[in-house]
């Protein structure tokens, strides 16, 4: 299994600021072994951690597999700001089985998602149901999405595929 963080705030309660960063050009090689996974932004503790204005775009598995790529991720805080942030060209080509997120919240007490632009989300083999995912609440308690603008590029060989702007749940 590989990880690669663009930035990674682990562990630290408080108040945090990720603000106008770019991140890019993460990639693996045609016929890569093992599991990837990519994040662009990953905060994993806070109380109130605030995301915006940062470009993340080109982070692209290839491999055969599984894999995982997200945009921004959280899974913590008490209060999450996602805003104003560009998240372009991102997925899977040649895994079966990958999950690609534009933005993923699997936790924190209340997320904010306004105003992102995610586009050019992708799995080129993905056999998975609901593999892509612009947005995708798959925890928290309470989640505000508002005036977010997702294109998903989802074209795939695989015979499951599905994908969706947004998933709750």
């Amino acid at each position: 299994s590989n990880t690669v963080w663009g930035i990674r705030e682990f562990g630290t309660t408080g108040t945090k600021r990720i603000t106008n960063n770019q991140i890019f050009n993460f990639s693996t090689t045609s016929g890569g072994a093992g599991t990837h996974t990519f994040h662009g932004i990953a905060l994993n503790a806070g109380t109130t951690d605030t995301v915006s204005g940062n470009t993340i775009y080109n982070l692209v598995a290839t491999g055969t597999t599984t894999c995982t790529v997200n945009g921004i991720s959280t899974n913590a805080g008490t209060t999450n700001h996602f805003f104003q942030n560009k998240i372009s060209r991102i997925g899977s080509i040649g895994h079966s089985t990958p999950t690609i997120n534009g933005l993923v919240a699997s936790a924190g007490t209340t997320n904010n998602i306004n105003n992102n632009l995610i586009d050019s989300v992708f799995a080129t083999a993905s056999n998975s149901t609901n593999t892509l995912a612009g947005i995708n609440i798959s925890g928290g308690t309470n989640a505000n999405v508002h005036y977010n603008t997702v294109l998903l590029n989802g074209t795939s060989t695989g015979t499951n595929y599905g994908s969706s702007a947004l998933s709750v749940g």
